[in-house]
């Protein structure tokens, strides 16, 4: 017998715990589980060669701050006999776009509803990107009239201010009563402004490269804040460090250019793209994972990809012209590794033809976050044309979540044709659908939006046109029917904030909450 919870939960918060059996030998066996002091069961029965099986517990943490879970019985039995859990101070924020400036995309010190939620309200307003969560208001992008920065009461769904902006933004983050976020498309310009709704600065920088392959590549440009420095990026003029305070330039590198939002941890900033000036060592058109300092912009390391925007690693029917369109996800930093996936786009004409993918372009990579030193490089080219023509997005097409705390693995999405994720271990040798992992066969998922774990081992999904709710033991359990994909339109954001679920898309925004009744 095997404890498994994670190394963490929030105080007073609810969670799942549990015990795993395998078989070793055949055996009569009886144990207690207990949280604390408190037993949780007594079981009793016999197991043989090879059986296993799971006992799940739903829990609700106190104040302390650690707990110890723990097996009495048989030492020949029990090979596991406690495991101390961890209580942190509940943060029920998610400030910025990828719930962490290591992109993560899980809030470790929030409850999250449990197993059942209802809906709170709803704002049926046009909406664009990930609303993010500050001090009990959500600030998002509406697109209703023209386009806006709006801040709404994450209790009740009122507007409590407005700001116009020249353009869409996909997300922002909220640090020290500040609202930062990069206006896209009109030139491009990132801009801070209060939490109550007063203009402080703007930095004026291109969101678009020249480079008309990589222009469809650039959909993620969200202001990355550590410390006291905001971080933005440009295709054309590199990487910025500003001062949060008043937008001045603390520094400008253009060593390496970035097509996608950066990640900062651990005193470094993570981007892709091509390198220039005395690093390039390549046309310009092969694109590479790179590390710089946060405080001086100096190159620590880069990795070189397949990745290209040549459109000659390609091959179709005769005459065809075909531009890749390459993407990289946002990095994701956890555990001492970057995990960043790639794709790119395709033009299909049919099950007749269409150009064929040499694999090149379409890979997971896992890189130690300070050496450089690639774990893994998986290639995730798994797709089919459609029957039609069509143009889609093939590869890592959404961005990475982690699964849970103490499994190294992650989720991504092989096409956004298709309803199907990739669950990839550390070793980057297995991957398994999501399909088949819920026993679902058809699978209805956001295309720009991943699924957020939180800290008591629950993670959710939108599957089908319902919310899922997937907990430690990989058991999933249907929370809410009839969710956002058809009624919101395109979902572009799910996370998860104290008992709240926010599901937004271009039709609106809904939050959900446990044990609310519907408003």
């Amino acid at each position: 017998m095997r404890l498994f919870a994670p190394d963490s939960y929030p105080k007073g918060g609810p969670g799942v715990v549990g015990v795993n059996s395998i078989g070793q030998a055949s055996t009569d066996y009886t144990y207690t589980i207990l949280l604390g002091d408190e037993p949780l069961e007594t079981v009793s029965g016999q197991i043989d060669v090879g059986d296993s099986y799971e006992q799940r517990y739903s829990v609700k943490f106190g104040q302390a701050d650690s707990v110890e879970l723990r097996i009495e019985g048989d030492p020949s039995v029990v090979q596991q006999s406690s495991q101390t859990i961890t209580l942190v101070e509940p943060r029920h924020e998610w400030n910025q776009y990828g719930g962490a400036s290591s992109n993560t995309f899980r809030n470790l010190r929030s409850w999250g509803p449990h197993h059942e939620a209802t809906e709170r309200w709803t704002l049926k307003e046009r909406m664009y990107g990930q609303p993010v969560s500050y001090d009990g208001e959500l600030f998002v992008c509406s697109t209703h009239e023209g386009s806006s920065l709006v801040c709404l009461s994450l209790d009740v769904g009122d507007r409590v201010w407005e700001t116009e902006t020249n353009d869409v933004f996909e997300g922002a983050t909220v640090s020290d009563g500040i609202v930062y976020f990069t206006e896209i498309n009109s030139g491009g310009r990132t801009r801070a402004v209060t939490t109550d709704g007063n203009d402080v600065w703007e930095f004026e920088h291109d969101t678009y490269s020249n480079n008309q392959r990589l222009q469809s590549a650039l959909p993620y440009h969200v202001p990355v804040v550590s410390g006291e420095t905001v971080f933005v990026h440009s295709p054309e003029d590199g990487v910025f460090a500003l001062n949060k305070r008043d937008g001045s330039v603390v520094w400008n590198t253009n060593d390496v250019k970035s097509i996608c939002s950066l990640a900062a941890d651990g005193g470094k900033l993570y981007g892709a793209g091509p390198l220039t000036g005395d690093l390039s060592r390549s046309s310009g058109t092969e694109q590479w994972i790179w590390s710089i300092q946060q405080d001086s912009g100096e190159v620590a390391w880069t990795v070189r990809t397949n990745v290209t925007a040549d459109p000659d690693r390609y091959v179709g029917p005769e005459g065809e012209t075909y531009e890749p369109e390459v993407r990289f996800t946002p990095p994701m930093v956890v555990d001492g590794h970057v995990h960043i996936g790639t794709s790119h786009r395709i033009k299909a004409r049919g099950r007749e033809g269409g150009p064929i993918d040499d694999g090149s372009n379409n890979h997971l990579f896992r890189i130690d976050k300070d050496s450089g030193d690639v774990g893994y490089e998986r290639e995730v080219s798994d797709y089919g044309f459609p029957p039609a023509p069509a143009t889609f997005r093939a590869g890592v097409s959404a961005p990475l979540t982690r699964i849970f705390p103490g499994f190294d693995s992650v989720l991504c999405r092989p096409s956004n044709t298709s309803d199907e994720w990739y669950w990839v271990s550390k070793e980057g040798a297995k991957a398994q659908f999501m399909s088949d992992i819920l026993g679902y066969s058809d699978l209805t998922i956001p295309t720009n939006v991943a699924p957020v774990c939180v800290a008591n081992g629950i993670y959710f999904l939108s599957i089908d046109n319902n919310l899922i709710q997937i907990d430690y033991s990989l058991e999933p359990h249907k929370v809410i029917e009839d969710v956002g994909v058809g009624r919101l339109e395109s979902n572009r954001g799910l996370f998860v904030v104290d008992s709240k679920i926010i599901v937004s898309g271009s039709g609106g925004i809904r939050v959900y909450e446990q044990g609310s009744g519907a408003s």
